[in-house]
């Protein structure tokens, strides 16, 4: 079980190939959290702001096992990294664990 400090973003079976968008409101400011499984059945969570322009990533889509932003096609890898353009920021990775049916985020606040 996933102690305090955890929150539940959503059920493990409605995370897969494509990108679920979640927000959440957590901390100071809302934030969204863009969700999706690799081909190896790993998920993974990024902050939904692309870091290019900090446009929302909503609409993404998952090319390989990266997410593409749908503004300028920055695509980046579940480790964060832009893959298609150089000297690019990452994307921020965000600190998740699958447990109990679930996928949990660690606590921003906490």
């Amino acid at each position: 079980m996933i102690s305090v400090g955890w929150l539940r973003l959503a059920r493990s079976a409605d995370v897969g190939r494509t990108v679920v968008t979640w927000p959440l409101e957590s901390g100071d400011r809302p934030q969204t959290v863009l969700l999706w499984r690799t081909r190896s059945g790993r998920v993974v969570a990024i902050d939904g702001r692309c870091p290019h322009r900090g446009y929302p990533m909503t609409g993404a889509r998952i090319v390989g096992d990266a997410i593409e932003c749908p503004r300028h096609e920055f695509r980046f890898a579940p480790n964060g990294r832009c893959v298609n353009m150089r000297r690019a920021a990452p994307a921020r990775v965000l600190d998740i664990r699958e447990s109990d049916g679930y996928v949990w985020l660690a606590d921003p606040a906490a």
